[in-house]
């Protein structure tokens, strides 16, 4: 939240701690509420129950076209990657893929997504 130089940061006067605390407290209370939901849906607390849920993340982030080494990035650009993800993740589910051969379309999608981002940064 307030870029990879926090000297440059502080000497241009943001409070680097305040952000930094200011961001692990919504991310806290972001996986609080994800929690919350994920527990009314499934009726069940379980802790493996939101496994994979941060590689899917990172996959629909990354082929929204968000950069990996920073800098590049935005809300619309996270809607657009969630929406093409989930639609590939529907077609899979509604075909009848194996979750093994699902796991392997998604790390060839990130695959595809990195190089795409590698070749778009040249």
């Amino acid at each position: 939240m307030s870029g990879a130089n926090k000297k440059s940061a502080f000497l241009v006067g943001i409070d680097v701690n305040a952000m930094k605390l200011v961001g692990f407290t919504v991310a806290g209370l972001m996986a609080a509420i994800a929690a919350i939901i994920m527990t009314s849906r499934t009726t069940a607390a379980s802790p493996y129950s939101g496994n994979g849920a941060d590689f899917d993340a990172a996959i629909a982030s990354i082929v929204g076209g968000n950069s990996l080494v920073g800098g590049k990035g935005g809300m619309v650009q996270v809607l657009i990657g969630v929406m093409i993800y989930g639609l590939i993740t529907n077609i899979l589910n509604l075909t009848g893929v194996d979750s093994v051969v699902q796991y392997i379309v998604k790390g060839a999608v990130l695959l595809l997504a990195i190089c795409l981002d590698k070749l778009n940064r040249r």
